[in-house]
């Protein structure tokens, strides 16, 4: 009788046991780095370790924040996101530590650190008017193939800093690449499809073949040039020629740029243009008083006219 009781309870032991442990595996792997994040069909505030999305501004704050899983993806963004780092961030995945569906905005002063198998940061949009904006931040992405990886969107980096590593050829792929700002060291090639714009910008490119590859257009301006096939080798140059190695340092500005006018027009033509908007301002205000003194006298002269006549 006795044994019939005991074998039954094992049983139940042993299955408390095993859920236990699972448990605690479980809040351990939580604990650690957190679970995968999805936000790509999101349309309330949501909040979680280390992040919070403002939903009607459509703003993904990170702050502390930690992924570390074994799923394809680590956190996928909604369209038209706007990401706003503050401290350090850490996200790493099977195959994308980051993947968005369309335009995404980095801003912040906090730090990005991505890992994965396939791509860092992969932005699977087809629509050559969707952007990859990084604006502000500091970035180092680590992955298996290209570690920026864009279908159809334009990356535009205009601030921050951008460290690279990848396993592969490539460290950045996509449609339109356009560098005017900020800072990229990549280990890897940056190729795209249309165009490579690099305007005002610091880059330190390693490849195994070539730093540049395009199909159509490298335009490279403002920016002082160092070229080799080896770090060893690197010498001044006036223009790419598909060497291996490249360092790019953005010249100095002659003066300043303009505000109104954007960063490619002297600052002089500010000048001029409030100067001309003093002068309109000037008339408009001047103008109608010297009209009303030149019809005032004008009545005066009738009426001094009028009275000479009746004497």
């Amino acid at each position: 009788m006795r044994n019939k009781f005991i074998k039954p309870f094992r049983m139940v032991f042993c299955l408390a046991s095993v859920v236990g442990l699972s448990c605690i595996l479980a809040f351990a792997v939580s604990a650690d780095g957190g679970t995968a994040v999805n936000l790509a069909n999101v349309n309330k505030n949501e909040s979680g370790e280390g992040y919070y999305w403002n939903n009607p501004n459509e703003i993904l704050t990170l702050d502390g924040f930690s992924v570390s899983t074994d799923e394809d993806f680590g956190l996928k963004l909604p369209a038209d996101a706007t990401v706003e780092l503050k401290g350090t961030n850490r996200i790493s995945a099977s195959k994308y530590a980051v993947g968005c569906p369309g335009s995404v905005t980095f801003k912040g002063d906090g730090e990005l650190i991505l890992e994965s198998g396939g791509s860092a940061l992969y932005s699977y949009s087809t629509n050559s008017n969707h952007k990859i904006k990084i604006t502000e931040g500091k970035y180092k992405f680590k992955s298996g193939e290209e570690v920026i990886k864009l279908d159809g969107a334009e990356l535009s980096v205009t601030g921050g800093s951008l460290e690279l590593t990848s396993s592969g050829e490539l460290a950045i792929f996509g449609r339109d690449l356009s560098f005017t700002g900020g800072s990229v060291t990549a280990a890897g090639a940056l190729r795209a499809s249309h165009l490579i714009k690099i305007n005002r910008s610091s880059l330190e490119i390693g490849a195994q073949t070539q730093a540049l590859i395009c199909e159509n257009l490298i335009d490279i301006s403002n920016v002082e040039l160092s070229l080799g096939d080896s770090p060893s080798s690197l010498s001044v140059a006036d223009e790419y020629g598909n060497e291996k190695y490249m360092i790019a340092i953005p010249e100095k500005k002659e003066g300043r740029s303009s505000i109104i006018f954007g960063e490619n027009v002297s600052g002089v033509l500010d000048y001029a243009a409030l100067a001309a908007v003093v002068i309109l301002i000037a008339a408009a205000i001047v103008v109608p008083i010297l009209l009303r003194k030149r019809k005032t006298a004008k009545l005066y002269e009738k009426l001094e006219n009028e009275n000479a006549g009746k004497k």
